[in-house]
């Protein structure tokens, strides 16, 4: 009788082995599909970053001071000073407009690098790790020609990490807030007097949702 013994217990051994392979089976594919949907993420994040922009410009008012408010607390929570004082200014605006508008069209000045501060008149995205900015100041306006490859802090981060933590960080500047720029200046394709940024800080954020009709003003 120990014989059928050992046969049934080396069957119940074969059924148990069999379960972990199906088991493991099952894991390794669980892990690839969602290694798949992970790859697919940048490309969703792109859309959720133009979503929470055009979310912005509906939101209720009182709501968007609510959302900002919580920001800025959040930022001192976690140290960080969500007004800071010290940002070096090389030019202003119209002085920026008057020396580059003679640059050809396409040409950027690669040995040059120039820090602007303005205030945000409105903000688009150009699809995949381009957002462009409007800045305004003392009554001139130069366009920011933001390009993800261009960030120090960003193409330092791991490639998967890139588009996310670029969008991230465009998502937190938004109209009316003051920004300092720091990059090269240039003259998109289309002859637009631009600033090329490698890095890009809010300075001021503004509480209230800004109508766009004050721009003129600025």
């Amino acid at each position: 009788g120990s014989r059928t013994m050992s046969e049934s217990l080396s069957k119940n051994e074969q059924k148990r082995r069999a379960k972990q392979e199906a088991q493991a089976k099952a894991k390794a594919e669980k892990a690839a599909a969602k290694a798949a949907t992970e790859a697919d993420k940048p490309a969703k994040k792109e859309g959720a970053a133009q979503q929470l922009e055009e979310e912005d410009e509906d939101i209720d008012p009182s709501k968007y001071f609510e959302n900002r408010l919580s920001w800025v607390d959040e930022r001192k929570a976690a140290g960080v000073n969500p007004y800071p004082h010290k940002f070096h200014v090389s030019m202003q605006l119209p002085q920026y407009v008057s020396q580059y508008a003679s640059i050809e069209n396409g040409d950027v000045l690669s040995g040059e690098c120039v820090s602007l501060a303005g205030r945000i008149a409105s903000r688009r995205s150009g699809g995949k790790g381009l957002v462009f900015f409007d800045l305004r100041g003392d009554g001139h306006k130069v366009q920011v020609f933001a390009d993800a490859r261009e960030f120090g802090e960003i193409t330092a981060l791991a490639e998967e990490e890139r588009l996310p933590a670029f969008l991230k960080l465009m998502g937190t500047l938004k109209r009316g807030d003051v920004v300092g720029v720091v990059g090269k200046p240039g003259k998109t394709k289309r002859g637009e007097l631009s600033i090329f940024p490698s890095k890009m800080e809010l300075l001021t954020p503004c509480l209230h949702m800004m109508p766009k009709a004050t721009y003129g003003l600025v």
